[in-house]
């Protein structure tokens, strides 16, 4: 094929690519919006009853919490880091890459600093059960 032929073929091949994204978007749109609801529904009624984790023969489902440490003010964020001597590791013009790491740090130890807000997110986990394992509690006598 030459160059016309590829680039007409590509044409092509990504207008067939949009129609089909578009129907399944459209498929799965309101399978999402279910989704969300029950695992909404599902969390609430854990919060209310007092339970972090229920097991059922077909899956576990726990209640969990996802902790993000937003940067509002960058500016702010690297004056703090500069005081505390930290600039060289997580500052190069702007925030580096290794700043992820000491943003999930704090994150995980609930802590913020200046430029920063804490925004944690509730979430469940389901988890299916190992298929070779017992779902019993097995205790042995000696």
């Amino acid at each position: 094929m030459n160059l016309q032929e590829n680039t007409q073929k590509l044409w092509e091949l990504r207008g067939v690519i949009d129609v089909l994204s578009k129907k399944y978007d459209e498929k799965l749109s309101p399978l999402r919006a279910e989704r969300e609801k029950i695992q909404k529904e599902i969390i609430d009624q854990m919060k209310s009853e007092g339970q972090y984790s229920t097991r059922f023969s077909f899956a576990t489902v726990t209640l969990a919490v996802r902790k993000t440490l937003e940067v509002i003010d960058e500016t702010k964020v690297i004056k703090y880091l500069k005081k505390k001597k930290l600039a060289k590791e997580y500052v190069a013009l702007r925030l580096n890459e290794s700043f992820e790491a000491f943003r999930r740090e704090l994150a995980k130890n609930s802590e913020t600093i200046p430029g920063t807000n804490l925004r944690e997110t509730e979430y469940i986990s389901l988890r299916e059960p190992e298929v070779d394992k017992d779902r019993r509690k097995v205790t042995t006598e000696v």
